[in-house]
C-alpha cells in the first residue's frame, strides 16, 4: 500500500516548554506508572495531582497503597497528564510525561497548594497519606501528531518568585472579586456556572478551581515580581490592580 506522504499534521499546540506545563499545570489528576515491587515490572494507577510554583508535579497517597509500596523499592515513576479531552482524535491533542523520583516531602507549600486544588480531599489529613514532590529528571511533551520534544528539568521547571507572597494575594483576590473571578472563568475560559476561586498562581499564570473542574488563566508574560503578578492578574479579571 503506497504511503501518503503529504499527510498534514494538525498545528494544535507548540511544542514548547510553556506549553507543556501548561497541561501539566491544568491537570487535576494523572496516570502514575511505577515499578512493581516484588518483579519491576510496571505499574499504573490514577492519581489526584496539583503543581509546585515551578511546574512539579504534587501527588499524596496511602502507605497503604500499592504504588506506595512500589514507591519505597524504586522511587523511579513517570506521571503522564493528558491535554486532549475535546478532541476528535486524541492524538492530535497535547499530553505530558514527566518522569523523576517521587520524594515524600512534608513541605506546608505542597500541602496547601493540593489542597486549595482538591478542596474534597479530606482524606491527606489521615494518618497514612503523605504528600510526594516529583524530582524531575526530564520530560516528554507530544503536542500532537509527528510534534515532539524531551526537556530537561532546567528547561521546563520556572521560577517560585511568587511563592512568599501567593497565599496573601489569593486570599484578597478571592475575598474581594470573587464575582469577578467568576464571570472570567465562565466567559473567557468557557468554563460551567458555579463558585469560582483561583487556587493557586505562580510567575506564568493562575489556576482557576470550581467542583472539581480546574481552568488556566496565562499571563502574557512571566511576572517579575508579586506587583506585576497582581496587576496582570487584576487585567484578566477586569479590575484595575488595588482594587
Amino acid at each position: 500500500m503506497p504511503v501518503n506522504s503529504n499527510r498534514s499534521v494538525p498545528e494544535t499546540k507548540p511544542v514548547s516548554a510553556g506549553a507543556a506545563r501548561h497541561i501539566v499545570r491544568g491537570a487535576g489528576t494523572a496516570s502514575l506508572a511505577t515499578l512493581e515491587a516484588s518483579s519491576g515490572a510496571p505499574y499504573a494507577s490514577l492519581v489526584s495531582v496539583a503543581t509546585l510554583p515551578s511546574g512539579a508535579p504534587i501527588m499524596t497517597m496511602s502507605s497503604l497503597s500499592h504504588h506506595h509500596a512500589n514507591i519505597a523499592a524504586d522511587a523511579r515513576v513517570s506521571l503522564l497528564f493528558d491535554g486532549t479531552p475535546g478532541q476528535g482524535n486524541p492524538l492530535e491533542g497535547g499530553r505530558v510525561s514527566v518522569s523523576g523520583r517521587a520524594v515524600q516531602v512534608e513541605d506546608e507549600e505542597a500541602a496547601r497548594r493540593f489542597m486549595a486544588r482538591h478542596r474534597e480531599a479530606f482524606y491527606t489529613g489521615f494518618g497514612d497519606f503523605g504528600f510526594f514532590v516529583i524530582d524531575i529528571d526530564r520530560v516528554h511533551f507530544v503536542a500532537g501528531l509527528g510534534r515532539a520534544r524531551w526537556f530537561k528539568a532546567a528547561g521546563f521547571e520556572v521560577g517560585s518568585e511568587l511563592a512568599e507572597t501567593e497565599a496573601d494575594i489569593l486570599a484578597h483576590v478571592n475575598s474581594a472579586h470573587a464575582d469577578d473571578i467568576a464571570a472570567y472563568a465562565t466567559g473567557a475560559l468557557k468554563g460551567p456556572p458555579g463558585c469560582w476561586r483561583i487556587s493557586g498562581i505562580d510567575v506564568e499564570g493562575a489556576d482557576l478551581e470550581c467542583n472539581g473542574v480546574t481552568l488556566r488563566l496565562d499571563f502574557p508574560h512571566p511576572a517579575t515580581t508579586p506587583e506585576e503578578a497582581r496587576a496582570m492578574l487584576a487585567e484578566r479579571v477586569g479590575r484595575t490592580p488595588g482594587d
